[in-house]
């Protein structure tokens, strides 16, 4: 199939180590554990820069922040940038948002969309709508809303945990899709985020006692701060996920289409030390990995014809001048990451060489990036 379905699953602050396919022992993870076997696992991704705005603006453009202007919070995207909407739509997609944007709202006064809806020409191009700019602003982890593409409401419903109510609305275009056009459907949680205005994690009800019997993460043994307070909750919130992952990947499979979508799972970034009210009173929520990867691996699964093995490990090479969005998916190259050819996607470079779990090499091809160098807009 040269043009496969595509869902992007996005996280917000996710650790790699909540994930059993990385070697947490709680079962927090046992949709994304089966996807990471039957697909591609990828072992280093890296995000470019660890806050939510600028590590969004780098993925929507293929661009470093600072070549998009992004380079912090509260600078919205460029009208004139060409982001993955832009170019699937022109590749024949439909194009869907949901979830969390945060994209749009600048320091200007008429530019605060935090809790507005986001006029349609600072949605970076993405057609079908259902999001908040600032989801934490409009939303807690048992009440809110976000905005329908024409500016409506959508009330979460009473007693509906936020990450469900966000999956019921990718659900809802599912099943609305036109189903003569391939689609790309990106889903974006501020889950495993702390709720900002709570100033603490809110997993679904009941995370305390479900998820206690945790491992220490070897970054915060003998540590002081609150993260004993709170981690229960921020597990509660990755499982929470899980459940959304495989919702999604049931409803594919029941429409017939699951062998016909390539479904990519990642986050933002992790826990940066201090970013937030809540990390500036914790030790240093960084995954201890040797290699300094941060946030969870991206994972690329699609059922059938497979470009992989189960369970096969990407590698990546990175640093050459431009940020590998993980939307680097030319109509080509979905088909090669997807079908047979053995291509991978990367979340943190321009190069995915897929090995078999004993280290041999399987493939070995570059896939081309969505958006242009970094330095070409300043260039300009």
């Amino acid at each position: 199939m040269s043009s496969p379905n595509i869902v992007f699953f996005f996280s917000d602050q996710q650790r790699w180590d909540t994930c059993g396919c990385y070697g947490q022992e709680l079962p927090v993870t046992p949709n994304l554990d089966q996807m990471a076997a039957e697909g591609t696992r990828f072992e280093h991704a890296f995000t470019c820069q660890p806050v939510c705005g600028p590590a969004r603006a780098s993925l929507q453009t293929g661009k470093y922040p600072e070549a998009v202007g992004c380079w912090r919070n509260n600078i919205h995207l460029p009208v004139d940038e060409k982001t993955i909407a832009h170019w699937f739509a022109e590749w024949g997609y439909q194009t869907a948002y949901v979830g969390k944007w945060h994209l749009a709202s600048g320091p200007e006064p008429e530019r605060n969309y935090r809790e507005q809806t986001v006029p349609k020409q600072f949605r970076g191009g993405w057609d079908w709508w259902c999001a908040s700019d600032v989801l934490e602003f409009t939303s807690h982890s048992y009440d809110g809303h976000m905005f329908w593409g024409d500016g409506s409401r959508y009330e979460f419903p009473e007693g509906r945990y936020r990450v469900d109510a966000v999956t019921d609305v990718a659900m809802q275009f599912l099943q609305e899709r036109d189903r003569e056009r391939p689609f790309i459907l990106f889903v974006s949680y501020i889950e495993p985020h702390h709720q900002n205005d709570h100033n603490r994690y809110e997993g679904p009800k009941g995370s305390q006692e479900r998820w206690s019997d945790y491992e220490v993460p070897g970054d915060l043994l003998d540590t002081e701060g609150d993260w004993r307070e709170n981690f229960a909750d921020y597990l509660g919130c990755c499982n929470a996920l899980d459940g959304a992952l495989g919702r999604i990947r049931g409803a594919l499979a029941e429409d017939g289409i699951g062998d016909e979508t390539v479904v990519l799972y990642t986050s933002d970034h992790a826990l940066p030390h201090a970013q937030c009210r809540v990390q500036a009173r914790l030790p240093r929520w960084l995954p201890a990995h040797p290699d300094g990867g941060d946030g969870p691996r991206l994972h690329r699964r699609r059922r059938g014809e497979r470009a992989c093995q189960p369970d096969r490990r990407a590698r990546h090479d990175a640093g050459r001048g431009r940020y590998p969005g993980a939307g680097e998916l030319s109509r080509e190259g979905a088909a090669a990451a997807g079908g047979g050819g053995g291509a991978g996607l990367a979340a943190g470079g321009l190069r995915a060489d897929l090995r078999e779990p004993d280290g041999a090499l399987r493939a070995d091809r570059e896939v081309d990036l969505l958006g242009e160098r970094a330095g070409a807009r300043r260039a300009q």
